[in-house]
């Protein structure tokens, strides 16, 4: 049996298969095949893949990728392990791209600085 939630949480929480394999103690190939479904699941497997995912086995069983979008502007965890999602403030997304504008701004004028320096002052 193919569990597709297994995948989409790795994707999420960047995870490899290599390293998921690692962590499992298995070969990559042996976890490719839970993986695509050639190998049976076991309930102890799919806790040690709880584990290795932070989660409750009802949650890695249960994921659906959209609530994770859904909580993001909520204040509790997506994953039962502290991780906090939340949307940036709207107010503070405008001041950062202001501030970025002013970054690129100055760094328009040292370069011309530095070429001006490099040429001789000229």
């Amino acid at each position: 049996m193919k569990i597709g939630s297994i995948e989409k949480i790795m994707l999420l929480k960047g995870y490899s298969k290599d390293w998921m394999a690692s962590q499992l103690g298995m070969s990559e190939r042996q976890f490719s095949r839970y993986m695509s479904g050639e190998a049976e699941w076991t309930v102890k497997l799919l806790e040690d893949v709880a584990k290795v995912f932070q989660m409750s086995l009802v949650e890695v069983l249960s994921f659906d990728e959209k609530m994770v979008f859904n909580h993001c502007t909520q204040d509790h965890s997506v994953f039962g392990n502290g991780n906090q999602y939340h949307a940036a403030d709207p107010a503070l997304v405008a001041e950062l791209k202001s501030h970025i504008e002013d970054l690129k701004s100055e760094n328009a004028f040292l370069r011309e600085e530095l070429k001006t320096t490099r040429n001789g002052g000229s």
